[in-house]
């Protein structure tokens, strides 16, 4: 079952992992990522299937919606596309889905990181830094959202 389950992440968890620092780093706006890098799936484009995994992860899925409308099919592979097409729905790459349950406090974090690292030449690293500006753009979210009920 390629479908990513919508829960809470664990800010332990969430903390860890933006720990990282041998995952890359885009500094573009996501939809300008598309397209970019070699091969079958662009690391541009692995890094926007992240955000889009982790942003229906969370229930964002108004976040996915509008970040996958901002992406221009034909600036990919149509390979590509597609991949970037499913994970606004939810479905991944099997490899993917344990980062997102250690994320929620389910599973090593270490061995889903590893494990990812390890799908691609540089599929893994790129679509964990996806994951990155998600985890962010959910917590500037739930910041607004305290702030409001104070």
């Amino acid at each position: 079952n390629p479908n990513c389950v919508v829960r809470e992440f664990d800010k332990r968890k969430v903390g860890d992992f933006l720990s990282q620092t041998s995952l890359p780093r885009l500094v573009l706006p996501p939809e300008a990522w598309v397209g970019w890098g070699p091969g079958l799936t662009p690391g541009g484009d692995d890094a926007i299937t992240g955000m889009l995994i982790t942003f229906h992860a969370l229930g964002m899925k108004s976040c996915a919606l509008d970040l996958f409308q901002a992406c221009d099919q034909r600036a990919t592979t149509a390979y590509s596309h597609a991949l970037i097409s499913y994970a606004r729905k939810g479905q991944a790459a099997r490899p993917v889905l344990p980062l997102m349950e250690a994320l929620a406090g389910f599973g090593d974090l270490d061995s889903a990181i590893q494990s990812l690292s390890n799908s691609g030449a540089t599929s893994g690293y790129y679509l964990m830094e996806g994951v990155r500006p998600a985890i962010n753009v959910s917590y500037r979210r739930m910041d607004l959202c305290d702030d409001s009920t104070s």
